[in-house]
């Protein structure tokens, strides 16, 4: 069975092409996986920011399962009631790496992806997760950018 990967973020770049994955999911008979990614990084800052001012410690399974409701969220808006056949994930891990990784453990074949245009300068000092999956995944890489 053909299984796609469609990155869950919160740009109308993602929505478009998960609306894209659907349709080509329901057409042709493929399974879709919706999954949220979190920087590992960004959830330990965000960590020792609660911690210093007293708030309670989300643990990183609870982050993980938070960032599954966020992909289901995004699934179900792009689903709709259309018959595709669907599951949700949510990833906390070093970005980008994770993707590419994460969509080789889940043996898809293609991966749906919302870029962020960069100048060349921009990817280099910021990086580029897009850019990252289409050199580091042995499938197909659809890109959407953003402006």
């Amino acid at each position: 069975m053909d299984r796609y990967l469609v990155v869950a973020d919160d740009s109308d770049a993602a929505r478009e092409l998960g609306s894209h994955a659907v349709e080509l999911a329901e057409a042709f008979g493929i399974e879709l996986v919706f999954a949220r990614f979190v920087d590992r990084d960004n959830y330990q800052t965000r960590l020792q920011e609660a911690a210093s001012l007293g708030r309670n410690i989300e643990s990183i399974e609870a982050a993980e399962r938070h960032a599954e409701e966020i992909a289901e969220e995004f699934a179900a808006e792009v689903v709709g009631d259309r018959d595709v056949s669907y599951r949700s994930a949510g990833i906390v891990d070093a970005m980008p790496e994770v993707i590419s990784e994460f969509a080789h453990e889940e043996e898809c074949d293609q991966v749906f992806i919302a870029g962020k245009q960069r100048s060349p300068t921009g990817k280099a000092i910021f990086g580029d997760r897009a850019q990252h999956v289409i050199l580091n995944f042995d499938g197909f890489v659809t890109v959407n950018k953003t402006d």
